[in-house]
């Protein structure tokens, strides 16, 4: 986790330094538990050059029991953006959360609220699905320990936790989803595990997996294993 923890603390300081650089008039620091930028950026041009300015909107505590520990994508949905983060919430094992262009941070599910069935540390960001609510994955947890997909309404407006729809059980069928759910044209949703795809008790090369939405739940399955 601190090997993960730093190098999203210097990727984020690359981004910094380099929005910060090129003749712009700003300043900028990176702090434990949250990002502090001020001022602006003129790009590095000369006359003309297109300026943009930046604030921080919310600075994530550096605390186990409050959502940090933030490495995914953002997904805007309706002026909200929606995110994940791999530890922290009251069960220190993940949460989803929400942030308006204001600031205010809401949490929408802490993982670990049902042992480790709910699935823990997600490390990627959400997808919008064909219906209108987002998916993502995490790492571990489920009924195994190998992860697990898992749906967010956002029916109404309001964000909400429905609950697992994929389990992995390993082997054959794949483990450990460190990646981001993609959504394909025939509304489907596609993603990758990092282990698994050959057979009970090898630890395999990974999948490529397809999950078909039905009005019962969710149908996962192998589309191809790495060799």
């Amino acid at each position: 986790m601190k090997y993960f923890g730093k190098l999203f603390l210097i990727t984020i300081l690359g981004l910094v330094l380099s929005s910060c650089g090129g003749g712009g008039n700003a300043a900028c620091s990176v702090a434990v538990g949250g990002l502090a930028c001020s001022g602006k950026s003129s790009g590095g041009g000369g006359a003309g050059s297109p300026t943009s300015t930046y604030s921080v909107i919310q600075s994530i505590p550096n605390s186990l029991s409050v959502t940090h520990s933030q490495q995914a994508n953002l997904i805007e949905v309706n002026g909200i953006f929606y995110g994940t983060t791999q530890s922290g919430g009251t069960n220190t094992l993940g949460t989803v959360y929400s942030i308006d262009s204001n600031g205010v941070l809401k949490t929408i599910h802490n993982f670990g609220d049902d042992g480790v069935h709910d699935g823990a540390s997600p490390f990627a960001g959400l997808t919008l699905g064909p219906d209108g609510n987002l998916y993502g994955t995490t790492v571990s947890g489920g009924d195994n320990g190998k992860g697990t997909v898992y749906e967010v309404s956002l029916a109404g407006g309001t964000a909400s936790w429905v609950g697992v729809i994929v389990k992995f059980q390993g082997g054959l069928d794949g483990e450990n989803p460190y990646s981001k759910l993609l959504l394909g044209a025939d509304k489907s949703l596609y993603g990758t595990t990092f282990f698994g795809g050959t057979g009970v008790g090898i630890a395999g090369n990974g999948t490529v997996y397809k999950i078909t939405l039905t009005g019962a739940g969710a149908q996962e399955s192998v589309v191809h294993p790495f060799a």
